[in-house]
């Protein structure tokens, strides 16, 4: 990855995601990145032009790597973690082409990303957004919700859901075939 493609707006970083998911292989198009915010005053008064970094961008490989924990999500808050040298992002944002699975969603909130961007809903299963439904944050002692100390801001991204829907049912599609 060349330092001009690297950075970008949220907008800009998540069609770079699309992008890089173009590429075909024997595993399921899904893809993540993490983002630091890149220091810029001006984005405090408009959050859409806020500049961010990526630090890590992985795909999902249990296919490949033999082990079912290797969904994107998990692999990028390894790389960033790595990276950062720390067991914490509580800065940076994660952009995911799927919300993220109840596995990833605890591996988010133990990281402390301050933000998820997704292209689609999980449909078949319960993900972050289920979570975060169930584990607002009690408004009485009476109330028994599920309680953390971290909660992820989560933002659909509209842009890209129509042009992932159609990569997914594409890949499928070719596995039918084949």
């Amino acid at each position: 990855m060349n330092q001009g493609s690297n950075q970008g707006t949220i907008e800009y970083l998540a069609k770079k995601l699309s992008k890089e998911l173009q590429e075909c292989n024997d595993e399921v198009p899904v893809g993540s990145m993490i983002c630091e915010p890149i220091c810029d005053h001006t984005s405090k008064k408009n959050p859409s032009s806020a500049q961010y970094r990526i630090l890590s961008l992985c795909r999902s490989l249990p296919k490949k790597e033999k082990d079912p924990t290797s969904h994107s999500e998990i692999n990028s808050i390894r790389v960033a973690c790595k990276k950062k040298g720390s067991e914490r992002l509580p800065n940076c944002i994660m952009i995911s082409s799927l919300e993220p699975c109840l596995m990833c969603s605890g591996a988010i909130i133990l990281a402390r990303l301050k933000q998820v961007y997704y292209f689609a809903s999980a449909e078949k299963a319960p993900g972050l957004r289920w979570i975060l439904e169930k584990a607002s944050p009690p408004l009485s002692s009476e109330n028994k919700r599920l309680q953390f100390n971290h909660y992820p801001e989560l933002f659909l991204l509209e842009n890209e859901k129509d042009s992932y829907r159609l990569l997914l049912q594409s890949f499928f599609q070719q596995k039918r075939i084949c």
